[in-house]
């Protein structure tokens, strides 16, 4: 494990993924803290670092530590200039209110997504993360070798909105 800055705290936050990492900038990381971050996320598999007001640019900048950016194919980001950063933005007719994983219908799928949640409602608003290797782990032998035989299709066409296209 890489090793953390002394000023960083980690908090686990639940039993399988999760975990919030205060006392890091995400606007001003060196590769060190990158280093760390990514031992990090192998460990909680999600990191949360609150109290961050990233611009969209530090954002998309901070992602391409881990990774070249990928926009979703089939939602194209009619609110922002940059083709890299999704926003659902609910008052403008976006939507991100339904059970989804990020990009996984692609041949290669990628590997994380960095959210940067702007507002959140007194009531709902909430996102949600589940650990699918913690849920295979649980199944019972049987149930696990029924599911080693299944395949899955992975498909966004039907979320393709007309409104969120330019």
């Amino acid at each position: 494990m890489a090793e953390r800055p002394v000023d960083w705290t980690v908090t686990r936050l639940a039993g399988a993924p999760g975990a919030e990492v205060q006392g890091l900038d995400i606007d001003s990381v060196s590769e060190s803290d990158i280093a760390t971050i990514k031992s990090l996320l192998l460990e909680h598999m999600v990191l949360f670092f609150p109290g961050q007001s990233p611009t969209v640019d530090a954002q998309a900048a901070f992602g391409r530590h881990f990774g070249k950016l990928e926009g979703n194919p089939n939602l194209k980001n009619a609110f922002l200039d940059c083709p890299e950063v999704l926003e659902p933005a609910a008052e403008q007719g976006g939507v991100a209110d339904e059970w989804h994983t990020d990009i996984t219908f692609q041949d290669n799928p990628v590997l994380m997504s960095v959210l940067h949640m702007v507002e959140c409602p007194e009531v709902g608003g909430d996102t949600m993360w589940s650990s699918l290797c913690a849920a295979c782990e649980g199944l019972s032998q049987p149930m696990r070798e029924i599911c080693d035989g299944l395949t899955a299709l992975h498909d966004a066409l039907p979320h393709n909105h007309p409104e969120q296209t330019r």
